[in-house]
């Protein structure tokens, strides 16, 4: 573009400042001169500027030598006749600045750089970043742009659209910005939108440009924005998954990885300040989600506070709600980040955003979050599905969402600030309905025998089905039942209704630890409600939980509680599910006769019943008692009948207990290579429907076979696969496998290893148990002659 001769000097820096891209500080930066001097040669109070000063200000601006030179000539107040080549052949060098610290992400900028670079497909390649609010999709755009800059050597140019904001730039603006870059503005400058973008595609028709355009709202904006064909790339960054912009490859931007994050932590506050909190540094790198502006900002508030210890900092964090205040610096924060995405949003989707921070937990399936939200199914998903796009929501496999917990927060604080307490206690009413529906429905399949009636699941065909499901909601669900038990303005007895489902879980989901706490819950809330066949259910529950920690002499009264009230209700099959856990408190406190009567009666009552699950599971429980009574013969007469039963019904899961309990007494009539079929089987039903306990209880069965056989080495390798899939003691528990596992290493010669299974053992129990005498015997003698009964000892000869 021509030059006019009669331009000042002045006039000229800022023309040629503004085709760079620079601002005055930005210039006043890169040349290392002060900014004052900058502004007074613009505005022309230094007419004459020393010439070093010249120099370094076109050293700055990256021009060629001849520009340099017309530069230089007009500073002195020289007008050359013919310039070699106007100043706006400038080359564009409008990158900002690199993040000196840029931490993390390796393979993601590689792999960047490498389609940068490579350029092995014919077009344009075009790379988009999307990602959240503050998860540093600008720094890595200019780190990469940096690192690929040398393979555009006609320039780089730089605009931001500053789409997440409520006025993103137009595309016409962008487009002038651009075309200023390439020294075409004035009256050169075409007035509409397509006229430009087709200046753009001429100018940059055969030059190789990396064009960097940041926070883009939508493809749209993009669009016009985009080189033809020809050497040059562009590199996209949005909040949004520009997934509409083709052809383009696409990074989503996940947070940063626990180390990532504690290097970034750690160069900004420093390595023996980090390294001298380790477990606190570790804690507040946690707690800001790998989210690198939260991490920045958190470290940014240590460094500006020296006397702060990183403990402190962690200890602030530690309140949700107040987590997000602690996370700014001056007037950056990571709330006003998260605002610009949300100020976005349609009505709806906002509303169902905050309604999701109504739940304490961030994670979701797609039901639940849809009954939350108070929209069918449908709906609902094309709702979270526009906060997955936005990068305010993800979905991590289809039908599941999960807020990050910053976002969380977030989505909590405004629905505080903006629904009544009513709206969100309605929000929470729809979501505990909907758990406490389907929570039934998973009980059905899996504990048929808790009804009167064989009844079938509506959601789920199978056993493991539910097993599944459990297994995948479990973290939500409980969340659920412990915020509703602290709602008073929730249905008690729906609440109550939730835990008892959820306590019948409790070996599926493999969280035994939570049975007793659910169950407890689960009874206060029934005697506060008045309702006396939940009280009876949760006695009968939380008889079941003591026993299994072998708290039987606290678990006595609930279930005698249990068969009482049952009895007074008539509900029969809660009468045979008391009866079967009093012969399981009753195997467990060595009272075979009366543990054989028990479970005889639940069986009685099961068969008037037609109940063949409820059956099947009192002839396990008879043969338990045989078993131990050493009535071997009787024992697999029940369980095969047992197995006929469960197997009519097609229920799995029951046919692995009933299979895992008839090898065990095979193992007690001496035909331990009889057990070895059945256990198997109970080892690939388990594994098949993801039952980690039952598959653990199996191996451990397996093991015991091969240790009576004389197979030591494989006795020894069961047991510790065992050890690995028992997730808590179930029947005869993880305590019988570590006896089990020190029998065997004595035999094989490991006498300290086995004392030291057996030491694990003895930490299973309570101490009041008639076990616990027999370790202590053995301990002090290996060969010592005890009088449990099984596990039995190897045969080693």
């Amino acid at each position: 573009m021509p030059v006019p001769g009669d331009e000042t000097f002045g006039s000229l820096l800022a023309r040629t400042r503004r085709q760079a891209g620079l601002t005055q500080e930005e210039l006043a930066a890169r040349a290392g001169t002060s900014v004052r001097a900058v502004r007074n040669i613009e505005r022309g109070a230094v007419r004459r500027p020393h010439l070093h000063t010249v120099r370094v200000l076109a050293k700055a601006l990256a021009l060629r030598d001849d520009d340099t030179a017309y530069f230089v000539a007009r500073a002195r107040g020289q007008v050359p006749a013919h310039p070699a080549r106007p100043v706006a052949g400038v080359v564009p060098a409008q990158l900002p600045a690199d993040l000196a610290d840029f931490t993390g992400r390796p393979g993601t900028v590689a792999d960047a750089v490498a389609l940068l670079t490579g350029r092995d497909e014919p077009g344009t390649p075009v790379l988009a970043v999307a990602g959240s609010g503050g998860s540093g999709k600008s720094a890595l755009a200019v780190h990469v742009a940096h690192r690929a800059r040398t393979s555009y050597p006609d320039g780089q140019l730089y605009v931001g659209l500053r789409g997440a904001s409520e006025r993103p730039v137009d595309p016409g603006d962008a487009l002038a910005t651009l075309l200023a870059g390439l020294g075409v503005g004035g009256a050169s400058l075409p007035t509409s939108t397509t006229e430009r973008a087709a200046v753009l595609r001429s100018l940059l028709a055969d030059k190789r440009m990396l064009l960097v355009v940041d926070d883009a709202r939508d493809a749209a904006q993009v669009r016009p924005l985009l080189p033809g064909a020809g050497g040059c790339a562009v590199l996209v960054t949005s909040r949004r998954s520009l997934v509409e912009l083709t052809p383009t490859r696409h990074i989503e931007l996940t947070p940063l990885d626990h180390d990532e994050g504690v290097a970034l932590f750690t160069g900004i506050i420093g390595a023996s300040r980090a390294g001298g909190e380790p477990d606190a540094t570790a804690t507040v790198v946690r707690t800001c989600g790998g989210l690198p502006l939260a991490i920045r900002l958190a470290a940014g508030r240590l460094a500006a506070r020296p006397r702060w210890t990183v403990t402190s900092l962690a200890d602030r964090l530690a309140d949700s709600r107040h987590r997000l205040d602690e996370l700014r610096a001056g007037d950056l924060q990571v709330r006003s980040s998260f605002e610009l995405s949300y100020r976005n949003l349609s009505n709806d989707v906002a509303h169902a955003f905050r309604t999701l921070g109504v739940l304490d937990h961030p994670a979701y399936a797609l039901d639940l979050a849809a009954a939350l939200i108070g929209r069918p199914v449908d709906v609902a998903e094309k709702l979270l599905d526009e906060l997955v796009d936005v990068h305010l929501l993800d979905s991590p496999a289809p039908g599941r969402y999960r807020l990050h917990d910053l976002l969380h927060s977030f989505a909590r604080e405004l629905a505080a600030d903006q629904d009544s307490a009513d709206v969100r206690t309605a929000s929470l009413a729809r979501a505990l309905d909907h758990a406490t529906a389907a929570t039934v429905d998973a009980t059905a399949a899996l504990r048929p025998y808790l009804t009167e009636h064989e009844d079938t699941s509506e959601r789920f065909a199978l056993s493991e089905h539910a097993m599944a499901w459990y297994a995948e909601s479990w973290d939500e669900l409980s969340s659920l039942a412990r915020q509703a038990v602290e709602r008073p303005a929730l249905d008690r007895h729906q609440v109550a209704r939730l835990l008892a489902e959820l306590a019948e879980s409790r070996s599926v989901a493999g969280r035994w630890q939570l049975f007793e706490e659910f169950a407890r819950a689960g009874l206060a809330l029934a005697v506060e409600s008045g309702d006396e066949a939940a009280m009876t259910r949760a006695h009968l529950q939380l008889g079941w939980a003591l026993t299994n920690r072998g708290a039987t002499t606290e678990a006595a009264p609930h279930q005698e509680e249990a068969l009482a009230g049952s009895r007074q209700l008539g509900l029969r099959a809660l009468e045979a599910n008391a009866l079967v856990g009093i012969s399981d408190r009753l195997l467990h406190d060595r009272d075979l006769d009366e543990a054989l009567r028990r479970s005889e009666e639940a069986r009685a009552i099961w068969h008037d019943l037609g109940h063949g699950s409820g059956e099947a599971l009192a002839l396990e429980h008879l043969a338990k008692a045989l078993d131990r009574a050493g009535r071997y013969d009787e024992a697999v007469a029940r369980l095969e009948r047992g197995v006929a039963l469960v197997r009519r019904r097609g229920d799995r899961r029951t046919e692995a207990f009933q299979l895992n309990s008839l090898a065990y007494c095979y193992i007690g009539l001496d035909r331990p290579a009889d057990a070895i079929e059945p256990a198997t089987r109970c080892v690939e039903i388990g594994r098949a429907i993801g039952h980690a306990n039952l598959e653990g209880a199996a191996l451990d069965t397996l093991a015991e076979a091969y240790a009576v056989i004389g197979e030591l080495e494989l006795a020894r390798q069961h047991f510790e696969n065992a050890l690995d899939r028992l997730v808590a003691p179930r029947g005869r528990g993880k305590e019988a496998t570590l006896i089990g596992l020190g029998h065997v290493l004595h035999a094989l010669g490991d006498t300290a290893g086995a004392k030291d299974r057996w030491r694990e053992a003895l930490a299973q129990y309570d101490g009041d148990e008639p076990q616990v005498a027999d370790l202590y015997r053995l301990l002090a003698d290996p060969d010592a002659e005890v009088t449990m009964d099984r596990p039995r000892r190897p045969r080693t000869s």
